[in-house]
């Protein structure tokens, strides 16, 4: 957050705060006004004007406002959230820090977001943890089409929108897909190949990574393949307006890490290899790339880490305008298939760019965790329907109803469950006198107040004052029992009444129907779960109710 403050500071240096002129040319509208739907939402406002610029979203006094608000939590950790939540993090196995999360309420709900099954940092992704959850939620899923933003941007004109204003730039399709959508690669040994390959025609690597744990693994990486080349005088340079903060940071978060780097803390060792390389002075940590500090070590050819990879504010700016045209120079960003749009400021890009794809979860993986942890409901995002041919096929989707394909926005009703749980009181359970049935069965009364505690549903004592306690006492009663006609037909003759069993044109879908002639008109209708008497004589009305009290058991 106080990088991203920094960055901001430095936009507004270089460009101003407001006035259109001096923007820069790649937020101007004709820049990218055929850019897809999404993409344009999200620089202009409806009317296709305003909003085209870089806003303070927050500044650093904001930040600390901001994390005195924050609770840490260690991995399964059960925190109540005002009573009515019960949420609890499990590692994710995706970078430090990273989790997954068990929310427990009404019902038992599992958030999967970016999750990898073979982290080289992190702790590995505990599945175990979700066992007792009935619906799973996934999210941020690994996608065989990487290249659709790309696709939708073949058309997009970035002519003018460098930083040279003189000039127009036109954009060589065929070679910008070629150099920006081909190398994909999923292995950071891969990523180092290149690198090596890079340094030694003399070209400068440039590596946008997405997170801390990422950073330090990919800076690990790359180091230890320098010095497999004896290219150990190559100089590494992080650049951050937080990079000793950063650094500092990665020795002190042993919980996220893997078994592996938790046995090097209690071996002494450092977790992460950065600490070796500043020993060394071979990596620099900068805060700016405009200091004193910088010229005095900056060499070329070199490697340099920066965090952030949208191409449009920070250090990695005047890299790329220094590099962008040296095709001995590399690009390492992460695969987020917007290449174009990020690249189109720095046309022509003759430098060769890499992308990295984390791995994430796909359809084996997820089908892998649905079959282990069965789940009543598990719900995945609608644009994934086709990478999962197993889930998303009518055939097999007729068949099964534990699926939900979702849209971001949408708003979905889950299936209340089948069965609720709630906790007792003890102050409850002593005020319950059971009463036993015929059936062999003991029943009790009990008035409670239902509420939430910690994401579980509560029975507790109702507050109620002793006159509407009483109150309620005398009014509420419970029967239990079924009306048998024939014992009823005998009390009711044996108390001198003339009466008559009618089975036919019963009112009230009632099943029986006695009719009392003498010596006052009357009707009792008999159900299954009610008795209705109907009669204008009080005395007679009171003796065919003990007459049907006689046969049931009131709690």
């Amino acid at each position: 957050m106080e990088e991203l403050v920094c960055m901001h500071a430095e936009y507004i240096q270089n460009f101003g705060s407001s006035s259109p002129e001096f923007k820069p040319s790649w937020l101007n509208p004709p820049a990218f006004q055929d850019y897809p739907a999404s993409f344009k939402k999200a620089l202009v406002d409806d009317d296709g004007v305003g909003r085209a610029n870089w806003h303070l979203l927050y500044r650093k006094k904001d930040i600390q406002a901001c994390m005195d608000q924050i609770r840490c939590v260690h991995y399964d950790e059960e925190i109540s959230i005002y009573d009515c939540l019960c949420i609890k993090a499990s590692s994710s196995g995706f970078e430090l820090g990273a989790s997954n999360w068990v929310i427990s309420g009404a019902r038992c709900l599992s958030y999967f977001s970016a999750s990898d099954l073979t982290s080289g940092h992190s702790m590995a992704l505990n599945v175990a943890s979700h066992i007792k959850s009935e619906v799973f939620l996934f999210s941020d899923l690994k996608s065989n089409n990487t290249d659709g933003y790309d696709e939708d941007l073949t058309s997009c004109s970035v002519k003018g929108i460098c930083e040279n204003k003189d000039k127009d730039y036109p954009v060589e399709t065929k070679s910008l897909s070629g150099r920006c959508c081909g190398g994909v690669v999923h292995d950071l040994l891969e990523v180092s190949k290149v690198v090596l390959e890079t340094i030694l025609f003399r070209g400068s690597v440039l590596v946008l990574v997405n997170g801390i744990g990422e950073l330090m693994e990919t800076l690990e990486v790359i180091s230890q393949a320098l010095d497999n080349s004896n290219l150990s005088d190559v100089p590494l340079f992080f650049v951050s307006p937080v990079a000793e903060e950063i650094l500092v940071y990665t020795n002190t978060i042993p919980e996220w890490l893997s078994a592996e780097r938790q046995e090097k803390l209690y071996a002494g060792e450092a977790l992460f290899r950065h600490v070796e390389l500043l020993q060394q002075g071979r990596l620099h940590q900068l805060s700016a790339l405009c200091s004193q500090e910088t010229v005095k070590v900056w060499r070329e050819p070199c490697v340099v880490f920066a965090l952030n990879w949208g191409l449009r504010m920070g250090p990695a700016i005047p890299l790329m305008l220094k590099w962008r045209q040296d095709p001995r120079c590399l690009l390492v960003m992460p695969e987020t298939g917007m290449t174009r749009l990020a690249l189109a400021p720095f046309q022509p890009v003759q430098m060769k760019v890499l992308h990295y794809c984390r791995r994430k979860l796909g359809e084996m993986e997820v089908s892998a965790i649905i079959e282990k942890m069965k789940p009543e409901l598990f719900l995945v995002p609608e644009t994934m329907k086709g990478e999962f041919p197993s889930l998303g096929d009518s055939d097999s989707r007729a068949s099964r109803n534990d699926i939900v394909f979702y849209n971001m926005w949408d708003i979905l009703t889950i299936p209340a469950p089948r069965y609720t749980e709630a906790d007792m009181m003890a102050e409850v359970a002593c005020t319950v006198h059971p009463r036993q049935l015929d059936s062999g069965h003991s029943v009790g009364k009990v008035k409670v107040r239902i509420q939430q505690r910690g994401g579980k549903w509560l029975l507790d004592l109702p507050k109620l004052s002793q006159e509407s306690d009483d109150a309620l006492t005398e009014k509420e009663t419970i029967c239990w029992g079924t009306v048998e006609v024939t014992k009823l037909m005998d009390i009711l003759q044996g108390n001198g009444l003339c009466c008559e069993l009618h089975s036919e044109g019963h009112r009230n879908n009632s099943e029986h129907r006695i009719v009392v002639t003498t010596p006052s008109p009357a009707t009792v209708e008999l159900g299954l779960q009610y008795t209705i008497i109907e009669t204008n004589d009080l005395v007679l009305r009171k003796l065919i109710t003990d007459a049907v009290r006689s046969l049931l058991t009131f709690i």
